[in-house]
């Protein structure tokens, strides 16, 4: 299934697949579709990117693996992501490229932002 969104540009992301805006499977926008990021490799550097991208100042308190936040559908566009944890955008980190990867849906990235206005240490959460 095809998601446009003409207000999206490439390299933007998203958190979907919770009730709190500040985690969520990690999904990025590449010409005219959103897709999923693949886990491998997948650490504290990338998630602190995407929390910093998105406006979680404080950065990341944890990421998943194995689409905690529900398989995605459509396009894999990332596989390999590596940052060195300082870009401004996850597009910046290497990869092996749009669309290349060895995944599938169950191997969808999820992170946990700092919320905002929140101490950084970890809470507790229910599973």
């Amino acid at each position: 299934m095809t998601v446009l969104s003409e207000n999206a540009t490439d390299g933007e992301i998203r958190l979907v697949g919770s009730n709190f805006t500040f985690e969520g499977r990690v999904e990025i926008y590449h010409n005219k579709e959103w897709g999923t990021i693949c886990d491998d490799g997948w650490g504290v550097e990338e998630t602190n990117v995407v929390c910093h991208q998105l406006g979680y100042m404080n950065g990341a308190q944890y990421w998943y693996g194995n689409a905690k936040f529900k398989k995605g559908h459509g396009k894999i566009w990332l596989d390999d992501v590596s940052c060195y944890g300082n870009e401004s955008a996850l597009i910046e980190c290497l990869n092996i490229g749009w669309n290349g990867h060895n995944c599938r849906h169950y191997e969808d990235v999820g992170v946990v932002c700092q919320p905002k206005g929140e101490c950084t240490s970890l809470s507790i959460m229910s599973k």
